[in-house]
């Protein structure tokens, strides 16, 4: 822990004794708003590094006590701030990708329905085209198309059907 020169002997003494009596205390505090032993750790070894580069003011402080407990606060604070950001980049990556996947899913779906309808029997396609593309009524195809109402039914019930099996 050797600073250089600067750092004589009483003031190394000095920060042993801060160090032996703040660390559990100052870890415990870390780790009650963390609840996290790593992280706790991580934020004692910093706030205790922190020190020793400041070792020549430390007795100069009046409430060495107050001093470092603003210290561990503000250094959780900015941790759980550096942890939500990322757990919030995280989140909105993960809704990006679900946005996506969704939209390349409903493409692929897009693609299977078209290959599928441009596959039908050219009646079968062009009424299941009026119906769904046009929102026609099946009485308003059957009556553009001069057949029956049911042969409409027929036919859309058989393009639904072929459809489904292809989604499958």
């Amino acid at each position: 822990m050797e600073k250089g020169p600067a750092h004589s002997s009483s003031i190394r003494q000095q920060f042993e004794e801060i160090f032996h009596t703040f660390y559990p205390r100052v870890k415990a505090f870390a780790l009650r708003m963390l609840h996290s032993e790593g992280d706790a750790e991580d934020i004692t070894q910093d706030i205790f590094a922190k020190l020793w580069s400041q070792a020549e003011v430390l007795p100069e402080i009046r409430s060495l006590d107050s001093y470092i407990f603003r210290m561990v606060k503000n250094s959780v604070l900015n941790h759980i701030r550096h942890r939500n950001l990322g757990r919030v980049y995280l989140e909105k990556s993960v809704e990006r990708f679900a946005d996506m996947y969704e939209l390349l899913h409903a493409r692929e779906t897009e693609a299977i329905i078209d290959s599928v309808v441009e596959a039908m029997p050219p009646q079968r396609k062009n009424i299941f085209v009026m119906s769904r593309s046009e929102g026609l009524s099946n009485q308003e195809i059957a009556d553009r198309l001069g057949i029956s109402r049911r042969t409409v039914d027929c036919h859309i019930m058989l393009a639904l059907t072929q459809l489904k099996k292809s989604l499958k």
